[in-house]
């Protein structure tokens, strides 16, 4: 652990785990799977929910109500329909990415964490099924223990499991009688507000170190563990408006021109611009693709734009679908470090998402990725605040493909 100071941090970080470890529930994401796959309206659908909840009072699960549903009903689902189901009933479910980052930042400076949840067997199935219990010791579970939170008790059973004081304990929760009922068994016990608000005080308890935002890392976490994902969802080859943007850059570079890709990923940008007739260096944040480049015959190097430094000057940085993830802030600052990396007149191609606001999301690899989403005007006032003039932007409903040119 971080202190070192005379008196005693903590030894253990207990959760809660709904509305602390979970955001708000997306329960309308299920019902729009379940009436696509098996073809109800909004009506039938609520008829046929409540055959199911009668269901689950009798012991069966979801899973098994929907697919003896679709045997009586000779339904034929797809292949996939298990996974698909099982990806749509963890996405609703509301799973907050950053709180389990931070999690596995306690347990990386050797703080013991643990659960203590109200919740009914049905539902704790599933999350075990998830793996979603994994990292706690213990998970204490109300169904398992015949008593619920604030029930005093199961305080004491806490401790009890744990071998240590409340004074040597914190424990997160998002109802107030739930806290104070902790706090009355000597608990240090906090009302759950928010991530920041959580990384803050365990930062003040010197169970963690101060850092700045967790999404980028998080990102690139989960495209370790979802190249695989990555490469079968993702287009083989350059088509479209994509490939017209892509042609309309390398039209205002010289065949010589020294050219930076940012986020080379499986290698299927670098292998188009190098078709034309150009030399591509490809990097990437992520080691897994930067293996999987290696495997192909081809040199990479591991980069991240965000932290480690510009080691030379280039006609043409290029950046596919890697903005997207970073916060507005983070963009602010890759955009001065690419001005300055670039040679006079020099170009940066990049992409990002229509839209507003930003997003955690699963989608694609299974694993949460942040998005930040752009809007023409504001990024065009940014890139100009930073050095850049807009030449050109290939729009549609899934990318802004913009070239600019540093002034």
């Amino acid at each position: 652990m971080l202190s070192t100071t005379l008196f005693a941090a903590p030894q253990a970080v207990i959760f809660d785990f709904g509305g602390v470890l979970t955001k708000e529930p997306n329960r309308e994401a299920v019902i729009s799977f379940l009436r696509h796959s098996f073809h109800l309206s909004a009506e039938e659908f609520e008829k046929v929910n409540l055959e199911k909840k009668a269901a689950i009072k009798a012991g069966k699960t979801d899973e098994e109500f929907w697919l003896g549903f679709a045997k009586q009903k000779e339904i034929v689902l797809s292949e996939n329909w298990h996974q698909e189901f099982q990806a749509v009933m963890k996405e609703a479910f509301g799973i907050n990415p950053e709180m389990f980052a931070l999690i596995d930042e306690l347990k990386a400076n050797q703080v013991r964490v643990g659960l203590l949840s109200n919740i009914d067997e049905r539902l704790a199935k599933l999350l075990r099924g998830w793996g979603l219990y994994k990292p706690f010791e213990p998970c204490l579970l109300s169904y398992e223990l015949g008593i619920e939170k604030p029930d005093p008790r199961i305080y004491e059973l806490l401790l009890k499991n744990l071998k240590l004081p409340g004074k040597e304990v914190v424990f997160i929760d998002d109802l107030i009688e739930n806290v104070q009922s902790a706090k009355e068994k000597g608990i240090h016990a906090i009302l759950f507000e928010s991530t920041e608000q959580i990384r803050n005080e365990l930062c003040r308890q010197q169970l963690l170190p101060e850092e700045s935002s967790m999404s980028n890392q998080i990102t690139l976490d989960s495209y370790e563990l979802g190249v695989e994902p990555y490469v079968a969802n993702t287009a083989a080859e350059v088509s479209g408006l994509f490939k017209e943007w892509i042609d309309k850059t390398l039209s205002l570079v010289a065949k010589k021109a020294t050219i930076l890709e940012i986020g080379s990923g499986f290698g299927r940008d670098a292998r188009y611009i190098e078709s034309k007739g150009y030399s591509v260096e490809r990097t990437d944040a992520t080691k897994g693709f930067i293996e999987l480049l290696e495997k192909q015959g081809v040199p990479a190097r591991h980069f991240n734009v965000l932290t480690h430094d510009f080691t030379a000057f280039y006609d043409l940085i290029y950046a596919n679908a890697v903005f997207l993830h970073f916060t507005q802030a983070e963009l602010e600052t890759v955009l001065e470090k690419i001005a300055a990396s670039l040679s006079d007149n020099g170009l940066l191609a990049f992409s990002v998402k229509p839209g507003i606001g930003e997003e955690w999301t699963s989608v694609k690899i299974g694993h949460p990725r942040y998005f930040c989403y752009w809007q023409k005007e504001p990024l065009s006032a940014l890139l100009q605040s930073k050095g850049f003039d807009l030449v050109d932007i290939f729009e549609d409903e899934t990318f802004l493909r913009l070239i600019a040119k540093k002034r």
